[in-house]
């Protein structure tokens, strides 16, 4: 990268065949998308289980990376955000791709995945794999998160869900 943060030609060069990899992969996928080329940025709507489910890529050419959000409908209210960063702690443990993001002084809350090509040319599958894995992430969690954001449960409820689901998981495994 140049020393003063903007990208290099090769970088640019790099960005756009990344940006270009994140629009096939969405086409191969039968999705419709909103392109933003000059900025880089694609935006899609996935149906999940519950709930449609936002998507925004992100190409940055300066950081060589690929950066996927989904923002949650919804804004944690103050006086719920200490339990809920505490129940996305716990959550993020368990995830092995991705986190949940709670913005404490605004309440917004996201899920996060980044994929890196530097160095290396970024491939379909690769961003297929980040729909789809922010679609069944939300798809394992949404709802219990929307009830603690709702009060309708408490934090221990919610490890308890959580668990709860880890332990019919084991008893399908053992059929």
């Amino acid at each position: 990268m140049s020393d003063n943060n903007k990208p290099t030609e090769e970088q640019l060069q790099a960005g756009s065949r990344a940006f270009e990899t994140v629009c096939s992969a969405i086409e191969e996928l039968g999705l419709k998308c909103d392109i933003d080329e000059d900025e880089m940025r694609i935006h899609l709507e996935v149906a999940g289980e519950d709930m449609p489910i936002n998507i925004m890529f992100f190409v940055h050419p300066d950081r060589e990376i690929v950066r996927m959000i989904s923002p949650m409908p919804y804004i944690v209210p103050k006086e719920r955000r200490l339990d809920m960063a505490v129940a996305l702690t716990f959550v993020n443990t368990r995830l092995i791709n991705g986190s949940y993001d709670l913005d404490m002084k605004t309440g917004n809350l996201r899920f996060r995945l980044v994929e890196s090509y530097a160095g290396s040319e970024l491939g379909t599958e690769a961003i297929k794999y980040l729909i789809i894995i922010t679609n069944m992430t939300e798809d394992d969690y949404n709802d219990k998160l929307i009830m603690l954001n709702k009060n309708i449960i408490n934090l221990k409820k919610f490890v308890s869900l959580i668990t709860a689901d880890d332990e019919d998981e084991e008893e399908k495994g053992e059929d």
